[in-house]
């Protein structure tokens, strides 16, 4: 069985945006893991019902900010363990620091199976988000392009 590594910043993510995605992974054969910080908006995430779409949580101290680097630094050491725990496949990203690192954890185990949905591998970005973080986008996209 195949794994997949759903990576976001906000814990409500799942819920709002990926429950399509999630029954088509599972009616293909896929197992399902799902990190994000689930204990900053608890109130926003129902852990039950996520649980009942079989889906294996983890908690991570990812923040929503890039310039929070000591937790987003733990949050990628984090992340890397999840994969090697659970012998990821895929790391499909949302949001742009969650797209970050995702890309730095594809990079560090050399896959070329990352997808990163709000960050196209050009490094085009939406122009809602601020410049810092198109910035850093394109700097993750530079690095990683061809590379994963």
């Amino acid at each position: 069985m195949k794994n997949i590594l759903i990576l976001t910043t906000t814990s409500d993510f799942l819920e709002k945006f990926e429950v399509g995605n999630v029954q088509i992974l599972r009616d293909m054969g896929w197992c399902i893991h799902y990190a994000s910080n689930t204990l900053k908006e608890k109130g926003l995430f129902d852990e039950e019902e996520v649980r009942s779409m079989n889906i294996r949580i983890h908690t991570i101290d990812i923040e929503r900010s890039p310039y929070m680097f000591r937790y987003n630094y733990k949050a990628l050491k984090e992340i890397i363990e999840i994969v090697k725990e659970n012998n990821i496949d895929v790391i499909h990203c949302h949001t742009p620091v969650g797209g970050l690192l995702g890309r730095l954890t594809g990079r560090y185990f050399k896959t070329r199976d990352l997808k990163n949905a709000l960050h196209p591998s050009n490094g085009d970005v939406p122009k809602r988000y601020s410049y810092r973080s198109r910035g850093l986008s394109r700097i993750a996209a530079y690095a990683t392009r061809g590379r994963l």
